[in-house]
Parts: C-alpha cells; structure tokens; sequence
C-alpha cells in the first residue's frame, strides 16, 4: 500500500515532520500559492486542485475561465514537482446554470490526463456533483480516473446503503484513494482522525488493499502522532 498525508498551504512548515513516514504528500494547491519550496524534500507529490473554498466550482459554466486558470496554477505545481495526479471536486448546483455537462466542458477544455475526479458527499440543501457511481462514469468520458473519497461516499440519503456507493465507485478502478473517519449521524464529511469517529475503516482497508492502484491519502488533521498510529493502522 502506498501511503501519503494531505496538506494545506498553512500546514507546509509541518512538510519535514513527515517525509520519514509518508511515501507521498498530498498538496492542496490554494490560488497563487507559492509551491517552489516543496522541491527541497525527496518525496512524491500527488496535487489537489482547489475547490469550493476558494471559489471554483466545475459545475458551473459562468466560471469556466476563472476555474481553468486556478486549475491551470495546479497543473503547473504538477509539472514542477513531477506529481502523477491533479484531483478535482466536480462542483456543486450552485444556480439553474450549473450541470453534470458543465463538468465535462471544464475536464474537455483542461485536457490533462493527470486530471481526476473525487466523488462527493450527497447534500439535500446544497447538491453536488458526482456523488453518484453513475454521475462519476459520465465524468470518465473526459477524466482518466477517479479519487474515492470514502468519507464523502459515507455521506448518503437517508435509506441508501453507503456500502452500495463505495462498491459501485470501486469498479471504477480508483487512481486513488481519501481515508478519513467522522460520525455517521452528522450528515457531514468531518475528516477526522481514525478511530476518533464511526465508519467501518477495516472495511475501507480492504477496498484499497483488493484495489489495482493501492494508493490512499490520509485526509486527517495533521498530526505526527497520529499520523503514525494511522499508517501504521493501514499497513497491518
């Protein structure tokens, strides 16, 4: 299994506290961040594009050009430091614009083969994008792959059985996988720290272990500590 850990940009002065631990980092590309400095440490990067929290939404056809030139800054941290995938979240509906469609524009007009697509949690209030194994085979028409998030996939109408969802994306052949934990009555993705919620992880270890990829990112708060005790829980 090859393990790597996420950062944010504010978390990157903690960069050296696991490049002994982890066989890959996960970066999270902000908008204009200055990724150079990641060149000095000998370890594989895999890059995450910026989402929602920095006004990038797919989903949307209105911010097609904004959303190809912060995606653009990621494909670029890519190719500085070498990393084999940029993830993507679809988006959301944000307006009587946004659609599946829109996503494939965006993924057709980026034509970059690193570029795939994670799945997202299901909401009522604020609906995503490909929260559904149907919704993500549609975005493979213009995407190499997907990231199985499984804390998103957990995430699920009442009466659906998350397990379904999680199958149904395994067949997908995931690039890549998100391991998080949180509370399966929050109706949120909390990306907690492993054991500190509910979900089934011995059951999501195996996914990744029957998987041809074996890649997953641990996508907790940052914590040496804990981190340590994480890996170690997914290479038993």
């Amino acid at each position: 299994m090859d393990i790597g850990i996420k950062l944010y940009s504010e978390d990157l002065p903690m960069v050296e506290q696991f490049v002994d631990a982890a066989d890959f980092m996960e970066i999270m590309i902000e908008p204009d961040f200055p990724y150079s400095g990641l060149k000095e440490y000998d370890i594989p990067y895999t890059i995450h594009a910026p989402h929602h929290k920095f006004k990038v939404n797919l989903a949307d056809p209105e911010l097609l050009e904004s959303n190809l030139r912060r995606v653009n800054q990621a494909t670029e941290a890519a190719d500085f430091l070498d990393a084999d995938w940029v993830i993507v979240h679809p988006g959301e509906i944000a307006n009587q614009n946004c659609s599946l469609g829109a996503v494939n524009t965006f993924l057709e007009e980026i034509s970059d083969d690193r570029v795939i697509v994670e799945n997202m949690p299901y909401r009522s209030t604020e609906k995503h994008v490909g929260h559904t194994p149907g919704e993500l085979k549609e975005l493979l028409k213009h995407s190499p792959g997907i990231c199985l998030d499984f804390a998103h996939a957990a995430v699920v109408e009442a009466g659906e059985d998350y397990h379904r969802i999680v199958e149904e994306l395994a067949k997908l052949e995931p690039k890549l996988f998100h391991i998080s934990d949180s509370h399966s009555d929050s109706g949120r993705d909390q990306h907690i720290a492993l054991g500190d919620g509910d979900l089934e992880l011995d059951y999501f270890k195996k996914i990744i272990k029957a998987s041809e990829s074996k890649k997953v990112t641990i996508e907790t708060p940052p914590d040496r500590r804990r981190h340590l005790e994480e890996i170690g829980f997914l290479r038993k």
